[in-house]
């Protein structure tokens, strides 16, 4: 139920995201991936590059803990690729 209310967030956020089962979400569109993360980390959040241009991973946690990862997300300034 986490990961599905995470998917529903990053896409009512405008970011793709692939669908899985998995208890990670890979979200994409992002227009500099690198400067996302950085400012996630900046903010307190540690979630994993793969090194796919404008696309990122983060891992499903508690409610909690998703939406400490949504709040830092939109304090990133983290902006889709258009």
């Amino acid at each position: 139920a986490d990961r599905d209310a995470l998917v529903s967030s990053l896409r009512a956020r405008g970011f793709d995201v692939i669908d899985s089962d998995a208890n990670f979400v890979l979200f994409g569109g992002l227009a500099d991936e690198k400067a996302a993360w950085q400012s996630l980390l900046d903010h307190g959040v540690l979630i994993r590059d793969v090194g796919l241009p404008g696309w990122l991973r983060v891992s499903v946690g508690t409610g909690a803990e998703c939406e400490a990862f949504l709040d830092a997300l939109d304090r990133s300034g983290a902006t889709r690729d258009r």
